[in-house]
């Protein structure tokens, strides 16, 4: 997470204030060749899931639109405020209400990952259960469609479940020299990234990253793989505070991306400067910050988020007994 929050503060803070300037400046070089070794911070959180499998049933959905739409009413008033100070009517208004505060276009298409994130959670039951079924030949095939769309093809769901299945795979059929080998891999692949990185800034001079920026490019694919196994074999005790924020990094992903984004971003690029290593530090502490704090408003959600999932529960097991009673009748 705090990856994802250092390439806002440079994709969206720094490139937007200082401009392009990839031939002239030299913050702008740096800066690209740092994000192009730390890329694959997307797709490490769809293959976690994909490995440990989402568990997907009433309450976790609720759980999930409940903090949706709490950050997002909650950053839309934030921006708001922001532009338009307390004259309400400017982005209050009911037209302005129905594009930016309905959680069925995820508040105005802002939070692409979200979006992906749930349509992947409805889907995942299918997919857990046609991993399970398929024989290794076919999954290896369907792995090397789906990567191929992905490339060539453009779709943030489809990157989801790609990536997911991914995971699935790997949890099935593990490949012993990835877990033996993953930092010596991991490395190997760093250097592939950043050698293209330069080439293309330093000696080009064009911004054609895509092997190293791209979430469905097969380097970052890998490296996000192998990232995830360097981990898997820390062995680590059990720290309460870990968990805690641990469990609130999805908050920080939603305090600052959507509307606040840019406001963000700016302020912070306005306030520390451009200087990556600057920027590395205040993502880092940014992301402990509200990460910690989105534990704590965890703890005032959770209640309505179980209130809803009971009554929706209710409302379904009535509904089934009215079914059940008039075909009976019939």
């Amino acid at each position: 997470m705090s990856m994802i929050v250092l390439t806002h503060l440079y994709v969206h803070g720094v490139y937007d204030v200082l401009g392009d300037g990839v031939n002239t400046n030299e913050v702008t070089k740096v800066g690209w060749l740092v994000l192009s070794i730390i890329d694959y911070h997307v797709v490490c959180f769809f293959f976690i899931s994909g490995y440990y499998g989402i568990k997907t049933n009433a309450n976790s959905l609720v759980r999930y639109m409940v903090k949706i739409c709490f950050y997002g009413i909650l950053t839309y008033l934030l921006y708001g405020l922001y532009k338009y100070g307390f004259e309400f009517r400017r982005f209050l208004g009911p037209k302005n209400v129905m594009m930016n505060l309905s959680p069925f276009t995820f508040f105005g298409k802002q939070w692409w990952f979200a979006e992906s994130y749930f349509y992947l959670m409805i889907v995942a039951p299918f997919l857990n259960k046609g991993s399970e079924a398929m024989k290794k030949r076919v999954f290896i095939g369907l792995l090397v469609l789906l990567a191929t769309f992905s490339f060539f093809g453009k779709g943030s769901t489809l990157l989801a479940i790609m990536v997911y299945l991914f995971g699935r795979y790997l949890n099935k059929y593990p490949m012993q020299l990835l877990e033996d080998r993953a930092t010596l891999l991991f490395i190997f692949t760093l250097g592939i990234l950043l050698m293209n990185a330069v080439v293309h800034v330093y000696i080009l001079k064009d911004m054609n990253l895509r092997l190293s920026m791209d979430y469905s490019s097969p380097v970052v694919l890998f490296a996000g793989i192998s990232f995830f196994f360097v981990f898997k074999k820390i062995k680590m005790g059990y720290f309460p505070l870990l968990n805690w924020i641990a469990s609130g990094v999805f908050g920080v992903y939603l305090l600052t991306d959507g509307f606040w984004r840019t406001i963000f971003t700016k302020g912070m690029v306005g306030l520390f400067g451009s200087n990556v290593l600057i920027l590395s530090l205040l993502a880092i502490s940014v992301t402990l910050v509200l990460a910690a704090l989105d534990g704590g408003i965890g703890l005032l959600l959770n209640p309505l988020s179980n209130y809803l999932s009971s009554l929706i529960r209710k409302l379904f097991v009535r509904n089934t007994i009215r079914e059940n009673e008039s075909s009976r009748d019939c």
